[in-house]
């Protein structure tokens, strides 16, 4: 999935700097932009993009919190915390899957599952 977004949206620099791995500078543009009201497009791929960044260093709690917290979440979101917790917490990631289960399973979905050796 190809962004839109202008250069100088908060999405896009997010984006970037997940891109290069300037942590550093994400944690000073999350600060930035907590509290701030975007267009619902945008939020959901701040959102997806913070869940991302939180993954990458293994802030599960963060991570957690957003899930519980805000609704429309993408079904990508979702899977990709449970690849992340899934050889750490199996029971937490079966939870998770539930939330999964409500949306469409696509066959794209399975072979996720099926690729990151979540078989139990």
């Amino acid at each position: 999935m190809i962004m839109t977004c202008s250069l100088d949206s908060e999405s896009y620099k997010l984006h970037q700097l997940l891109q290069s791995n300037n942590y550093a500078e994400i944690e000073e543009l999350i600060k930035l932009i907590e509290g701030k009201t975007f267009h619902p497009k945008e939020q959901r791929g701040i959102t997806s993009l913070l869940i991302k960044y939180y993954l990458k260093v293994q802030n599960y709690d963060k991570v957690e919190s957003i899930l519980n917290r805000t609704d429309g979440l993408m079904k990508r979101d979702y899977l990709n915390y449970i690849c992340s917790i899934y050889n750490v917490d199996k029971m937490k990631a079966m939870l998770y899957f539930e939330t999964v289960i409500r949306y469409e399973i696509l066959t794209k979905d399975i072979d996720f599952i099926i690729k990151h050796g979540m078989k139990d």
